[in-house]
């Protein structure tokens, strides 16, 4: 007979574990119960001459014994036995000085190549075993062969855990028969969702049952059940890079404290998690204060089974913030969205840092596939200025709801056309060109009027400039050039310029423009809809991201204005979670 590993006709190590008669009482820990019954292990070993073949149970210098959680004390029981140095075949009875506490319990050995159980692993077997007093003294005879296996029952493995499976191998006679490593092969009958085999080693990978049976020597197991159970102590901590986010521009690194995204730029898990904690950096309260505690906030968007729930989680210090919430029991999406920004001297914002995932089983990024790239170009009313949670309920983040495809914000509080020529215009439209839009949505000028920045006549030659780079460089990207929306009051500027004229300079430079089209902005809200008479109110931002779905979904679709939409609109406000 030929034995896995070249062990041919290899006499293998025999162990047979009796219990001593005599039961021998061990005190047990703690106060208030009575001592704990346990019997010391009789072993009986047939070692076989020594082999030279290293890895086979022959090379066994050393034999260790495992009974899993039958320490009387607490923990595991162990037993180690030393082979004498006689290189001969010779049995030999060996009693523990202590005591197994009673039960039914998993019983390992393990042969190893040296000493006091070091070196490498060159044998194993294992059964559950009935500890007490009753137990049969058996005597033992030696085996060349096996003449059955079976995987032991009742066993688990944690999701995520690597785990040997302890499997027993007997002779004709009954006999425990060691075997080497390698020398047995699991497979899955059923459950391959649930466990998986890495080099023989059992890996958890959902919770639940599988059926798994073992091959030895020619002889099959029938299947046994093994248990795939939830980790409690499982947590993952994942620190996104800017790749890792979706509907995000691309920038130069600029503070050592955070990764700069877009705002409301999306970072996508799936996990099973139970609880969610970010660390968070804010540094908006230093241009807004505590007067718009919306804007320091964080998104949470969750779906599970259909259903989604929505948590806007508030940072309440300048600098690092650690926010947590509950999630949804089950295997689910969640998006982090990034918050509002706003740039008075730089762009500042909420930032995620990381994110730490508890309980459950995984928790792994996805990534970003953009499709059909909407890019929003804009000032604090894009950027979701005074609604309750810009980061969900902002205009941009509501137009997500309905447009096919991916909306990244190129938006921030007090930003104007003024900033970015300034900035130099080349480098702003490359940026724009790194995301590769299929469209840009140009809601910006309401700066360039409200805060001074320059003439009209000014702000539409940049405007008109702005517009032949980016087709230049974008020949196919779709150009929708908004005007500026109402305001409750629109008097003349430190130049003695209304608004309207800014609407008119844009008007102007799209006119002769053919690629690119004039969106009248002055249709979308009325001041009805402000909160302070420039920036929408929750309605108001709900009102525009449902004028901006169907416009984009009639131009997209050959529908001139004036004619009915063939969609049919959804954008639904989520109240605080």
């Amino acid at each position: 007979m030929e034995y896995p590993l070249g062990e041919s006709k290899l006499k293998r190590i025999l162990l047979w574990f009796g219990i001593l008669a005599t039961v021998g009482a061990i005190a047990g820990c703690g106060g208030g119960g009575g001592p704990v019954r346990s019997v010391p292990v009789k072993v009986m070993i047939d070692w076989a001459a020594r082999g030279r073949t290293v890895d086979a149970p022959s090379s066994a210098l050393s034999v260790v014994i495992t009974v899993k959680r039958a320490n009387p004390a607490g923990g595991d029981f162990t037993f180690t036995i030393n082979r004498d140095a006689d290189p001969s075949e010779y049995t030999r009875e060996y009693i523990s000085t202590t005591g197994v506490a009673y039960g039914t319990w998993l019983l390992n050995v393990q042969c190893y190549a040296g000493m006091n159980g070091t070196g490498d692993l060159v044998g194993a077997v294992g059964q559950n075993y009935k500890f007490g007093p009753e137990a049969p003294e058996v005597n033992l005879t030696s085996v060349k062969s096996v003449a059955s296996v079976e995987v032991v029952p009742g066993q688990t493995v944690g999701v995520g855990e690597f785990k040997d499976l302890a499997f027993t191998a007997r002779s004709a006679s009954g006999a425990l028969v060691m075997v080497s490593p390698g020398s047995v092969r699991f497979s899955i009958m059923d459950g391959a969702d649930k466990l998986s085999f890495l080099s023989q080693q059992a890996v958890g990978i959902s919770v639940g049952t599988a059926m798994v049976q073992t091959t030895l020597d020619w002889h099959t197991s029938s299947a046994a059940a093994v248990s795939v159970t939830k980790s409690a102590a499982f947590t993952a901590t994942l620190t996104p890079q800017l790749a890792d986010w979706a509907d995000s521009g691309n920038f130069e690194q600029t503070d050592s404290n955070y990764v700069r995204t877009s705002g409301q730029a999306r970072y996508v898990l799936s996990t099973d998690a139970d609880d969610l904690s970010l660390n968070v950096y804010c540094d908006i309260f230093d241009d807004i204060g505590n007067t718009y505690p919306g804007d320091s906030a964080i998104g949470v968007r969750v779906t599970t089974g259909g259903v989604t729930t929505e948590y806007n989680l508030i940072c309440t210090l300048s600098g690092r913030n650690t926010l947590t919430t509950k999630l949804p029991a089950g295997t689910k999406t969640v998006e982090i969205v990034q918050g509002s920004q706003s740039a008075f001297d730089k762009v500042r914002g909420t930032w995620l840092v990381s994110a730490t995932l508890i309980g459950g089983s995984f928790a792994r990024p996805v990534p970003p596939t953009p499709v059909n790239k909407l890019i929003v170009y804009g000032d604090s009313i894009a950027a979701g200025a005074n609604s309750t949670y810009p980061a969900m309920q902002g205009w941009l983040s509501l137009l997500r709801q309905t447009y096919p495809g991916d909306v990244q914000s190129e938006a921030w509080g007090v930003r104007s056309l003024n900033d970015d020529v300034q900035n130099g215009l080349p480098a702003f439209v490359e940026h724009l060109a790194q995301s590769a839009p299929a469209k840009i949505w140009l809601a910006i000028g309401t700066n360039d009027y409200l805060q001074n920045r320059w003439k009209s006549s000014e702000f539409g030659a940049a405007y008109a400039d702005l517009l032949d780079s980016i087709h230049g460089s974008m020949p196919g990207c779709m150009l929708y050039c908004q005007t500026p929306t109402v305001e409750a009051s629109e008097a003349p500027n430190s130049f003695g310029e209304s608004l309207s004229a800014y609407r008119a300079a844009i008007a102007a430079a799209v006119a002769s423009r053919p690629w690119a089209q004039l969106v009248d902005g002055t249709t979308i809200l009325s001041t009805t809809d402000l909160v302070e008479g420039v920036h929408p109110s929750n309605d108001g931002h709900m009102k525009y991201a449902a004028f901006v779905s169907d416009y984009l979904a009639r131009t997209s679709r050959g529908v001139r204005r004036g004619q009915t939409s063939p969609v049919q609109r959804s954008v639904k406000m989520r109240g605080p979670r």
